[in-house]
């Protein structure tokens, strides 16, 4: 199964943190948009997503 680490920043979320998760977490009710989705799903190991709409303060990478 694909994981990912998601990293929020404290400086542009209230709750700032880096979590450990798989492919399922990332949805349109956890607010991705299907362009997102797609890009995150297509991460190669070690490769890294940055939000569009947040830049480095929310990036994924994919770690399995």
């Amino acid at each position: 199964m694909k994981l990912f680490t998601a990293f929020w920043s404290p400086k542009a979320f209230v709750i700032g943190r880096t979590e450990t998760v798989n492919k399922y977490y990332f949805s349109e009710d956890n607010a991705y948009t299907k362009e997102d989705i797609e890009a995150i799903n297509n991460l190669e190991i070690d490769e890294k997503w940055i939000c569009p709409d947040y830049g480095e303060d929310h990036t994924v990478t994919r770690t399995q």
